[in-house]
């Protein structure tokens, strides 16, 4: 017991301390000591320690779990240290999962590279209920070393469920005690490493062939807490503390892309009345969307900037990462540019949502008054959902112009409003209108296929957006000309 004790001196903490201490000590990823260093040392030299443990589960007050550990000597083997050496990496309904959700190989193959103990197929290593909560209590009690560990112990959790993947007994159904624990585990701070463990297990929990394609998510606070994943900056809604995170924009990117899919596959909608709490939360949900959304246009324009010239395969892809982040970040968005009185007034003047819309319009007004950046955006084929991005923003800007004129900036929203018509004019005369129609007018809907059938109902969306900004700066013109007749009258 004394072992235990020296290796987790948390563990021999009063509960008083325990409290004491959590208000103040945050977990921390860097500051490696000697120790640890020792510990790598060690794995590096392929001699595993193996550590036997029975979990006991304490009153929720304490959250303490003990573990019995025994130390003992083995070696991994080579065959489970690389991807390609697994049956489960020639299955291309696997490879297509890993595919379409945009999980890196090159995390995967860090996965199996990860030193274990013993027979990596025990059932001492399946991902259960009682690992999430002893990972939630690693991660409250706030000690040293809390996010390597679970780190380490979500690796071996997901190497094993590789390793095991085709024996599906293994596999049970993720219950709604245990997406709640996925939800409690989200809603901590935690290194941008575990976030994306937790969500690939996830991922593949959901796909594994043993659910045949009917697996729904349960738990609503779960499907609140991934959405949080995909539209706030530091990836929850705590807004007292956040770990520094070391991660790269494409990293980042591609993360939330990937939380986004899930949502989208997994997940059923829910209100985003109840996301955002006050005025603060709102500012930084936008401010993650003006990142997004810049980031966007500088990847748009270099794409079309540099077609001809370079090999723009990976910038495409980047760009459709991006717009699924956007995608779900207009929604909330749509909810709070339907504010309407003393909400809308506060939403307004307490957030800058119109300096970024002028900014983004001022920009892409300029892209799209261009002659050049029409003709390549034409000729990369970008997919529909590209296409359909400005087809949102320009709702957006639709529903934010729409206000009481009581209030509200008038001169400035009709000055966006009036440039998303002439940004859907250009995009209208970009795309070959008598292509449209004679495919519409080609036969039956029968004869069309899904791609068709998509961009008529592009077409449409946007030609029916055109109209209703054109509409709105119509009616901004009346209320100008009523405006100054009635001050003249006085």
């Amino acid at each position: 017991m004394n072992f235990v004790l020296n290796m987790y001196p948390f563990l021999n903490r009063s509960e008083s301390e325990d409290e004491d201490e959590r208000s103040t000590y945050r977990p921390s990823n860097n500051n490696v000591n000697d120790n640890f260093e020792e510990e790598n040392s060690e794995l590096e030299n392929r001699v595993i320690r193996s550590y036997y443990f029975k979990i006991y589960q304490f009153s929720i007050k304490n959250q303490v779990m003990y573990r019995d550990i025994n130390e003992v000597s083995c070696f991994a083997r080579d065959s489970e240290e690389n991807i390609n050496t697994l049956p489960l990496f020639k299955n291309c309904e696997f490879l297509n999962t890993l595919k379409t959700f945009g999980i890196p190989l090159s995390l995967i193959q860090k996965v199996m590279e990860t030193k274990t103990f013993e027979d990596i197929k025990s059932s001492y290593y399946d991902f259960s209920a009682d690992l999430m909560e002893y990972l939630i209590a690693i991660l409250n009690m706030e000690e040293e070393y809390a996010f390597k560990k679970v780190e380490k112990g979500l690796m071996v959790a997901l190497k094993h469920f590789l390793v095991c993947y085709d024996e599906s007994s293994h596999v049970t159904d993720l219950s709604y005690p245990d997406e709640r624990l996925f939800r409690n585990v989200l809603d901590l701070p935690l290194s941008f490493e575990i976030r994306r463990l937790l969500v690939v297990l996830l991922i593949l929990f959901a796909t594994h062939p043993s659910r045949k394609n009917n697996y729904r998510v349960k738990c609503s606070v779960l499907t609140k807490a991934l959405a949080y994943n995909v539209m706030m900056p530091e990836f929850n809604n705590i807004l007292n503390y956040q770990p520094e995170q070391d991660i790269s924009r494409e990293e980042e990117i591609e993360y939330r892309a990937m939380v986004k899919l899930f949502l989208q596959n997994f997940c059923d909608t829910f209100s985003f009345e109840c996301v955002f709490f006050d005025a603060q939360r709102m500012r930084i949900f936008l401010q993650l969307f003006k990142n997004i959304s810049t980031v966007f246009f500088e990847e748009v324009n270099n794409y079309v900037c540099f077609f001809s010239t370079n090999n723009n395969m990976e910038c495409k892809k980047k760009i459709e990462n991006i717009v699924h982040i956007m995608e779900y970040c207009f929604l909330p968005l749509d909810y709070l540019c339907t504010l309407t009185g003393e909400e809308k007034k506060g939403f307004f003047n307490n957030t800058d949502i119109i300096e970024i819309f002028e900014k983004l319009t001022r920009s892409w007004r300029l892209f799209w008054n261009c002659e050049y950046s029409r003709y390549f955006f034409l000729k990369s084929d970008f997919d529909i959902a590209v296409k359909r991005i400005f087809i949102l923003m320009g709702s957006v800007v639709l529903r934010l112009c729409r206000v009481e004129p009581i209030f509200e900036p008038l001169v400035v929203l009709y000055d966006i409003a009036y440039k998303w018509c002439e940004i859907t004019d250009n995009i209208i005369r970009m795309e070959d209108l008598e292509d449209s129609e004679e495919m519409e007018d080609s036969g039956g809907s029968e004869d069309l296929n899904q791609q068709q059938r998509l961009y008529i109902q592009y077409y449409a969306n946007l030609c029916y957006l055109k109209y209703k900004l054109e509409n709105l700066c119509f009616n901004y013109r009346v209320f100008s000309n009523v405006s100054v007749f009635f001050s003249q009258q006085h």
